[in-house]
């Protein structure tokens, strides 16, 4: 049982939400009529002019049923455009990381270096380089990461995205490759098709993983059914959309399963809690909390102050 619910929660997450941040961030955003006025509850998101400076992060300690006292702390810097530069990140046992980027006109990541600190040279090493290339939909087409291993930054972990979109600008198909250390050329991994309404928006999308016997690619999961909240960012007065409620259904293990995320938002739009369930009955029952809960506060103005996860325990 725990297998399966580790890898159905790692699918719903990473999968679901990688595909729904592409949907709210698709460059350039338009403002699009809205079909069911009533239905739709918009609001005005507060203006985050201020930037954060510095992140602390703390860990629950079951002994103490309570927040342990050690903290890592992320401290960031800007361009002047607002994008991230860098970030250094200090763990309580004193050691220090600090990260670099690059970014394309468009502000998308292109580059990025991981530093850390090697006490025996005292000095800052390369611990693993990232490059990130972009299709002319504005569609990552590449990624590559370098990795640090016997003092050579050699080992590289690449993945392919071969990206198909509709004439409206909506990816339809997206067929991803990795790197195979083993085979030493690319092999397919998985392919995603997403669908959309009347609206234009995203409803339906299926995940299909490679099957290296068959040689073919064989569903595992179906997200469809997909409510949308609605709201206008007053900065821009851009209209954008997220996910409320997603469900669908699919096989892990040969066990087929009925799965469902639900979001939850405050009064400037800000996602306050992310809740992902799993059913083995056909509905019946549901496994709550699966894999992870996420929570988060904010300040007045909209700004996002506090992040928690929760893990699902047996």
């Amino acid at each position: 049982m725990k297998k399966r619910i580790t890898i159905a929660a790692a699918i719903m997450f990473g999968f679901a939400n990688c595909m729904f941040a592409q949907k709210l961030f698709k460059s350039p955003l338009t403002t699009q009529n809205l079909k069911n006025q009533d239905q739709t509850e918009v609001k005005k998101r507060a203006l985050e002019d201020d930037l954060p400076q510095n992140i602390y992060s703390t860990y629950w300690d079951v002994n103490t049923n309570d927040w342990g006292t050690s903290w890592d702390t992320t401290d960031i810097m800007y361009f002047t455009n607002g994008l991230i530069s860098e970030e250094k990140d200090k763990y309580s046992w004193g050691s220090q990381n600090i990260t670099n980027y690059k970014y394309d006109g468009a502000g998308r990541e292109i580059y990025s270096v991981d530093l850390y600190y090697d006490f025996n040279s005292q000095s800052l090493d390369t611990n693993s380089i990232s490059i990130t290339e972009y299709d002319e939909n504005g569609l990552v087409k590449k990624s590559t990461s370098y990795y640090k291993q016997n003092g050579s930054t050699t080992d590289s972990n690449i993945t392919i995205y071969e990206n198909t979109v509709d004439g409206n600008g909506n990816i339809i198909e997206q067929i991803m490759s990795d790197w195979d250390n083993d085979l030493l050329k690319m092999v397919k991994s998985q392919k995603i098709l997403f669908s959309y309404g009347s609206d234009d928006e995203f409803n339906r999308l299926e995940l299909q993983f490679w099957n290296d016997s068959a040689q073919v690619f064989m569903t595992q999961i179906v997200y469809d059914t997909v409510k949308w909240h609605t709201f206008v960012k007053n900065d821009a007065m851009l209209e954008l959309s997220k996910p409320l409620y997603v469900s669908g259904s699919g096989s892990i293990d040969g066990n087929e399963m009925k799965l469902r995320i639900e979001f939850e938002y405050d009064e400037y739009d800000n996602e306050i809690t992310q809740t992902q369930y799993m059913s083995l009955d056909s509905g019946e029952n549901w496994i709550v909390e699966l894999g992870d809960v996420y929570e988060y506060a904010y300040d007045s103005e909209g700004r996002c102050i506090e992040s928690k996860t929760k893990y699902y325990d047996e």
